[in-house]
C-alpha cells in the first residue's frame, strides 16, 4: 500500500480545506443576501408609509384649502331706512372664487334664496312680500344694520358648489361640510 507523498497529502488536505472555507464563504454569502433583502424590504415598507403619511399631510392640507375657500361664503340678515329688510350675501374670496347654485335658506316662511352664479363681493338680496329680489352689490354699507338679536331673521342654512365642483352645505348647529361627507 503506498500511502503517497508528502507533497501529495498536502495538496490533498490544501484541496479539502479550501473546499471547506469555499462552504464557509458560501454560507456567509446566503446569509449576507438574506440579511440584504430583508433590510431592502423594511425599507421599502418605511418608504411606502413615509409617501403614505406625506399623502396624508396633502390631502390634509388640500381639504384644508378646500375648505377655507368654501368658508368664504357667508350671508346674514340686515334691515336698512332705505332698503328694507334683506339678507347679505358675502363672497369673501380673495381671487376670482366664482360660488355656483347657492341656495340661502332663512327661517320663517320664506322661500330659500337661489343664486345661479356668486362673484366675490358683497350682495344685498332685499325680502320682497312674496319672495326675494335679484342680489345688488352693495357699495357701502352704510346704513345696513345687521339684525344681531331677532330669532326671526336667521339664516339656517346654504347649500352651494365652489370653484372646484364640490358642494357644500353649512347649517346654523352643524357648521360647514362637504356635501358628499354629509349623512
Amino acid at each position: 500500500m503506498d500511502i503517497g507523498s508528502v507533497g501529495e497529502w498536502v495538496g490533498g488536505i490544501a484541496s479539502i480545506v479550501a473546499a471547506g472555507v469555499s462552504i464557509s464563504a458560501l454560507i456567509v454569502a446566503m446569509k449576507a443576501n438574506s440579511f440584504a433583502r430583508e433590510a431592502n424590504d423594511t425599507s421599502h415598507k418605511t418608504l411606502d408609509v413615509s409617501h403614505k403619511g406625506r399623502a396624508d399631510t396633502l390631502s390634509q392640507a388640500e381639504r384644508a384649502r378646500r375648505e377655507g375657500v368654501a368658508s368664504q361664503l357667508q350671508a346674514w340678515w340686515v334691515g336698512s331706512d332705505t332698503s328694507g329688510w334683506g339678507v347679505e350675501v358675502v363672497n369673501g374670496s380673495s381671487g376670482a372664487a366664482v360660488f355656483r347654485d347657492v341656495v340661502i335658506d332663512v327661517k320663517g316662511d320664506a322661500p330659500s334664496i337661489r343664486i345661479a352664479v356668486l362673484p366675490p363681493g358683497h350682495y344685498f338680496v332685499r325680502a320682497k312680500s312674496a319672495g326675494w329680489d335679484l342680489p345688488k352689490p352693495i357699495v357701502s354699507t352704510d346704513g345696513l344694520m345687521p339684525i344681531t338679536k331677532s330669532p326671526k331673521h336667521l339664516v339656517t342654512a346654504m347649500k352651494f358648489c365652489d370653484p372646484l365642483g364640490s358642494s357644500w352645505l353649512w347649517r346654523v348647529d352643524d357648521g360647514l361640510t362637504e356635501a358628499s361627507s354629509v349623512a
